[in-house]
């Protein structure tokens, strides 16, 4: 017995030394995530007639593209330029937006985006707001593809591009670029939906059938049209489904994960009503469409960053006929109300920034995903082997998740909300305060108790 109890303690050392090591190396993936960020804003800062390097009077507005963090907003607001911030993606409480505000500038600074197209279109769109002869800086690192990215611009809205790399800024480096006299008033009048493509996509599995028109067995002779398919450029996957999702979506099938949806009539607490379904960073609408189709009852709330995957998500599933379909933009949580939960949160969270790792959104999803789920809800998340997830769920107070699917590539982790752990905690809580109130209150009798015997002593 003794020998077994000690093996036992080490089991759970073992454990929990995994688990510390997991959060260890998740901390360190957001850590290199934000040093990749200093480091690209640094060389910019640091060039050589550079925007930052003389204090400016006249022709002073500047706009700065995705500078997320403020990295250099800030320090060109001291050297004189009168910055606009345009972000695509949303970040806290900033909103994102698909395309910039109207308004003319005479320079530009654009964050090196993701992938060629989605550069192209950030692109083009600063050439809308860029005066000719304004001066466009792209910033970036060598594993980001700086050095080519020039192959990328407009031919017919820049000139004179060319790569500078900054003594001692290492991997990092600057695209500069001239803005020429070319009308951008044909890109001005399409925006965004220039770079709009229409595909179309299959969902596995059941999810390829509305609810009712399913067969018994899965004849391909008998399978619905493939549905029509909005993307734009930078989407995950290019806005299609890709095989993460389409993992995810099996392991729900054969679990029953959206089914179990029609017995369910909502929380209690909203009085009734349907039951509600999150898709957290859901893209162009993939996982929001399986959930329609899966459970049509049901209220689907769609949260991303990215302003120009809603706009792909409200044209595939936002404006679906018979669908109660929300698309927010949201930075994670953000714009959700305080108290706002659900039966079920599925979601295929980025866990990558281009080439580079980063756990940003995986991280916030976990931090908050219990106390959004409603009783007996559940969080279906997909993400690939090496993330540290057991140990990233410890961290976030969702100890108890668990792996439910697993290939050599892919992981599925389901986090629950049981009822009596719900109770449990709301019984805590309420001792605490009672506890609190009555510390309180011995506090108070106790400083009048006290006040008492001073007036005693001095009669």
């Amino acid at each position: 017995a003794a020998a077994a109890a000690a093996a036992a303690a080490e089991d759970v050392e073992l454990f929990e030394s995994l688990l510390a090591r997991g959060a260890e190396a998740a901390t360190a993936v957001c850590d290199a995530r934000l040093t990749l960020e200093d480091g690209a804003a640094s060389a910019l800062l640091s060039m050589k007639d550079g925007p930052a390097s003389t204090v400016r009077e006249t022709r002073n507005k500047m706009l700065c593209v995705d500078d997320a963090h403020r990295l250099l907003s800030q320090k060109l607001r001291a050297s004189g330029w009168k910055v606009t911030n345009w972000n695509r993606f949303a970040r806290r409480d900033r909103a994102g937006s698909a395309w910039p505000s109207s308004g003319k500038f005479h320079a530009v600074t654009a964050r090196l985006s993701p992938t060629k197209a989605a550069f192209e279109m950030a692109a083009t769109a600063a050439a809308c707001r860029l005066e000719p002869g304004g001066a466009f800086y792209a910033y970036g690192a060598s594993s980001e593809g700086i050095h080519t990215a020039a192959s990328s611009l407009p031919a017919a809205l820049f000139e004179d591009a060319k790569v500078v790399v900054t003594a001692g800024d290492g991997p990092f480096a600057v695209l500069t670029a001239t803005r020429t006299d070319a009308s951008a008033d044909a890109c001005e009048a399409a925006g965004a939906d220039a770079f709009k493509t229409t595909t179309t996509l299959t969902l596995p599995g059941c999810y390829a059938y509305e609810r009712g028109e399913r067969p018994r067995s899965d004849d391909a002779a008998r399978r619905p049209p493939p549905t029509p398919w909005v993307t734009y450029p930078g989407l995950f996957a290019g806005g299609a489904l890709d095989v993460m999702t389409s993992f995810l979506l099996i392991s729900c099938e054969k679990r029953g994960a959206l089914e179990r949806l029609h017995s369910k009539k909502g929380a209690p607490a909203r009085g009734g009503g349907p039951p509600a379904v999150l898709d957290f960073c859901g893209g162009s609408g993939v996982l929001a469409l399986a959930a329609t189709r899966a459970a049509p009852n049901a209220r689907v709330v769609l949260t991303d960053a990215d302003a120009v995957a809603l706009l792909a998500a409200r044209a595939n599933v936002g404006d679906m006929s018979g669908a109660n379909v929300s698309v927010l933009c949201s930075d994670a949580w953000e714009a959700l109300t305080a108290d706002e939960t659900f039966d079920l949160i599925l979601s295929n969270p980025p866990v990558h920034l281009g080439a580079q790792p980063d756990f940003t959104v995986l991280t916030k999803l976990l931090s908050d995903a219990r106390r959004r789920l409603r009783p007996d809800g559940e969080a279906w998340i997909v993400a690939q082997r090496y993330v540290p997830m057991g140990a990233m769920c410890a961290a976030a107070g969702a100890g108890d998740a668990t792996c439910v699917d697993v290939d050599d590539r892919f992981a599925v982790w389901v986090v629950k909300k049981c009822p009596a752990a719900e109770e449990t905690t709301t019984t805590t809580k309420e001792k605490k305060e009672k506890k609190k109130k009555k510390d309180s209150k011995d506090s108070k009798d106790s400083k009048k108790k006290k006040k008492k015997e001073k007036r005693e002593k001095k009669r």
